[in-house]
């Protein structure tokens, strides 16, 4: 990339985000840099999602930006844990069920499950 004039930064410089100007001032970055990226991410396509960052080279398979990419990953966690808990208080609810119903009728035969209803149908022993 070509280098810039004085006149060329002094008119980025007026263009520039408050945290940029700062970034810049500090040396953290310089304004060539900061235009070589900004040329870069206009370039490239931006994730669908949020509109804002470009779209990652490691998540381009779904075309979405590493940070969208990220909270899909967690929003797919949380719903399948929540579904695991869910499931874990179902069972839990079925068992106390089942040893009410043992305390009340002892000598009752227990269900064993869709294994052993299938093997009595054809006539075998569970």
């Amino acid at each position: 990339m070509s280098s810039l004039t004085e006149a060329d930064e002094l008119q980025l410089w007026e263009l520039l985000p408050v945290p940029a100007q700062q970034a810049v001032a500090r040396g953290d970055v310089t304004i060539a840099d900061l235009l070589e990226r900004m040329t870069a991410a206009s370039r490239s396509e931006l994730c669908p999602r949020c509109c804002v960052r470009p779209v990652s080279v490691h998540h381009r398979h779904i075309g979405w930006c590493a940070t969208c990419a990220k909270k899909l990953a967690l929003a797919a966690s949380e719903e399948r844990y929540a579904e695991l808990k869910a499931a874990d208080k179902v069972n839990a609810a079925k068992m106390r069920l089942n040893r009410l119903r043992d305390a009340l009728e002892p000598g009752r035969e227990r269900h064993a499950g869709p294994g052993a209803r299938a093997a009595r149908a054809r006539g075998e022993q569970p």
